[in-house]
């Protein structure tokens, strides 16, 4: 049902679902592209850019442009914040507790970043774990148990949790992936 529009899917990292716009929404290369939930047709998300993971949160979507955390308000598709996070390596996976914080995985220098977003306008950041002695992909908050839980990048790779009350990790389970 994709064929023949304009706009196209082509290296996806990513995809957030905007419950209140009933849409997709997709990394596709730098860009983001809007998929309708009931038509399937592709648009661009306004002039957005994404590399790599996002998060929908109190309607913002928020996206990894590089080393840049960008702020897309949903309703405007209008550019609302912009954070760079000094030092970054490759920024990677993001995840949210729904309420004003975000996580974000360094793959290269092993670190999950966590960001205030509570005031968008003046958002802050700190590195809460320097090293995961492995390399971080994606993550996600475990909610039930106000933690944090990321798969990493290579053979063999643990399931890691971080305890956000000490920021320790430890290994959930090891596998043969």
């Amino acid at each position: 049902p994709l064929a023949g529009i304009s706009q196209s899917l082509n290296s996806i990292e990513a995809v957030e679902y905007d419950h209140d716009n009933s849409r997709f929404l997709v990394t596709n290369s730098s860009s983001i592209i809007a998929i309708d939930h009931q038509t399937q047709e592709l648009s661009y998300f306004g002039n957005g850019t994404a590399t790599h993971g996002m998060e929908v949160m109190n309607n913002t979507l928020f996206a990894i442009s590089g080393g840049v955390i960008k702020g897309y308000d949903l309703t405007t598709e209008d550019e609302v914040m912009s954070l760079s996070i000094s030092g970054a390596g490759f920024l990677n996976g993001m995840a949210s507790d729904g309420l004003g914080r975000l996580w974000v995985t360094d793959f290269s220098n092993k670190d999950v970043i966590e960001i205030d977003v509570t005031d968008i306008d003046n958002p802050t950041y700190e590195t809460v774990v320097s090293n995961t002695v492995s390399t971080p992909n994606g993550i996600v908050y475990d909610e039930t148990n106000d933690r944090l839980i990321f798969v990493n990048w290579g053979g063999s790779a643990a399931i890691k949790t971080v305890n956000l009350d000490t920021y320790a990790v430890s290994t959930i389970t090891n596998t043969s992936l």
